[in-house]
């Protein structure tokens, strides 16, 4: 399964100098790096190679905001490993919850929103499981509000996560 670390391996990959590369605190992008501060000299070849791989990227100031491009969020979204859920008894009630929630709405993988995912998989890298907790209910309640398919990935990367004591 591809998380934060894996999409870090895949995108430091195209990086070939020592740079900053962090999960991005704030919406929109999945990681934020210094490349094109560190290596000014390299960082159209870089980028070119970033974008070949299907990354987004957007330059912000002398920092790059990258993000998954659509076609490497659809792979991710049809690659999330069906799992059983974890006992109940041994993980949050309102996390277990969202996740059975999610995963009873099946949708196609190219009709889910990313965001909600996105948002997840950076909350699985600090193991931040108040964050969805907060988050996910106001999405969910407006993708239901205009009829829009839910995240059905994020419900099986919610159990994975759970499966493995991340929350």
């Amino acid at each position: 399964m591809i998380l934060p670390d894996e999409f870090r391996r895949r995108a430091a990959g195209q990086l070939d100098a020592r740079c900053m590369l962090r999960v991005c605190r704030d919406g929109g992008c999945l990681f934020v790096t210094d490349y094109p501060a560190r290596c000014p000299e390299n960082a159209g070849r870089a980028r070119r190679a970033l974008e070949a791989d299907g990354w987004d990227v957007v330059p912000s100031g002398r920092l790059w905001r990258l993000d998954p491009g659509e076609e490497m969020w659809r792979a991710f979204i049809r690659c999330v490993p069906r799992e059983e859920l974890p006992d109940p008894l041994r993980v949050s009630l309102p996390l277990y919850s969202l996740a059975v929630r999610l995963t009873r709405t099946p949708s196609a993988a190219e009709d889910q929103p990313v965001a909600p995912l996105r948002m997840l998989i950076k909350a699985v890298d600090t193991g931040r499981a108040d964050e969805v907790l907060r988050a996910f209910p106001p999405l969910l309640s407006a993708l239901l509000r205009e009829k829009k398919p839910l995240p059905e990935a994020a419900g099986w990367t919610l159990i994975w996560a759970m499966n493995r004591n991340i929350f």
